[in-house]
């Protein structure tokens, strides 16, 4: 018995899965990444039809390191996110300054629920700063 709790601390100190999860809204959390863009299919079927499709533009954070996400009553257990699309709303604008660079992100996480998203994770900030001025 002993040995197996060895061997489980063991396992669960090397294994990222074990790693402590981010949580849902209204948690805020903060995440690190470089911002892009990329074009995705919109509608009227989303990628089903693409010579027919519309494309939309949307804004990206690609993560430092990849982060898992708890279920909550509301969405299901996200793992390994590397990706995940942003929300910007009037409160807190887009600064096309932040394009490419990299930034640290505050805001809080949501799941999928349209086809508009592309990520099984968004994020929507409340807060961008710059970590690389030089840039």
């Amino acid at each position: 018995m002993r040995f197996l709790a060895s061997l489980i601390f063991l396992l669960g100190a090397a294994s990222p899965s074990f790693a402590v999860c981010l949580k849902y809204e209204p948690a805020a959390v903060t995440l690190k990444g470089i911002i892009q863009t990329r074009v995705d299919f919109g509608p009227p079927n989303y990628g089903e039809n693409p010579d027919t499709d519309s494309r939309e533009e949307h804004l990206y954070l690609q993560l430092d390191k990849a982060v898992c996400v708890d279920a909550d009553a509301n969405y299901d257990t996200a793992s390994d996110v590397k990706l995940m699309e942003m929300v910007y709303f009037v409160k807190l604008p887009f600064r096309p300054e932040w394009m490419g660079k990299h930034v640290s992100v505050t805001g809080t996480l949501f799941g999928a629920e349209t086809a508009h998203h592309h990520t099984p994770v968004l994020v929507t900030p409340t807060e961008t700063h710059l970590l690389d001025k030089g840039q």
